[in-house]
């Protein structure tokens, strides 16, 4: 989600006085030592250095103060924090040199609530609290990241994939992807009966082929789960 990250690189000023870290291991022929960055001990959790960019979501309205608390500290500490409403809205950020500067970034930071089931977890997914897409549903899942980071073609489907409550384990369902399609365009029928025989279909099953097949379950995800929710297997609260 950045544009470039230089492993063992600390460029940004230290926090708390704390000096910057220096790569470990001794001279000698490249690749000597450790490739990972060494510093003293943390004294409570472990050292940070401050970013180059740091964003901050938008809070909520019933946001319980820890937004508005992080914007501030960031900003009496002379960082600058961006508002952002969507994990997409930072990429497209990072993509503006106008915004975020040019050249490489050595770290940058998202602010965020972030969810962690206590009492039972591994039954709720732990999420990060803010949109991956803009004007998508709040709660960044894993796979929702694996999937971005594979294509936007895998991104897109991870988007319509659930996590449901199965034997006490949470597993991925394909969601629209699971269904059959004859039911998506059998509730466009017949109001929209001149747009759908344009669509060449597949003579046996009746459903669209290769790449009108995505596109249509792409499509109809939002609408199916906005108009018809029970077609879809229920997200654990």
């Amino acid at each position: 989600m950045c544009k470039k990250t230089s492993p063992g690189s600390n460029s940004g000023n230290p926090v708390g006085g704390i000096n910057p870290n220096t790569p470990g291991g001794g001279g000698g022929a490249p690749g000597a030592g450790s490739p990972f960055p060494t510093g003293p001990a943390p004294m409570v959790g472990s050292p940070d250095f401050l970013p180059q960019v740091t964003f901050i979501a938008t809070p909520t309205p019933n946001d319980n103060g820890f937004i508005g608390n992080a914007e501030t500290f960031h900003r009496n500490s002379g960082l600058n924090p961006i508002s952002i409403n969507s994990i997409q809205h930072a990429v497209e950020l990072l993509n503006n040199s106008a915004q975020t500067g040019t050249g490489v970034l050595d770290h940058f930071r998202i602010v965020s609530h972030f969810f962690v089931d206590d009492e039972m977890p591994g039954v709720a997914p732990s999420n990060i609290k803010i949109a991956m897409l803009n004007n998508s549903g709040r709660g960044v899942l894993k796979h929702h990241l694996n999937g971005w980071a594979q294509s936007n073609y895998e991104g897109l489907k991870s988007m319509i994939s659930l996590l449901v409550l199965s034997g006490g384990n949470l597993t991925l369902n394909p969601g629209v992807y699971g269904g059959s399609l004859t039911i998506i365009m059998g509730r466009l029928r017949p109001t929209h009966n001149a747009l759908l025989d344009l669509v060449p279909t597949d003579p046996i099953e009746g459903e669209p082929t290769g790449l009108l097949n995505d596109f249509f379950r792409f499509a109809a995800s939002k609408w199916l789960l906005t108009t018809f929710p029970t077609f879809l297997p229920t997200v654990p609260d």
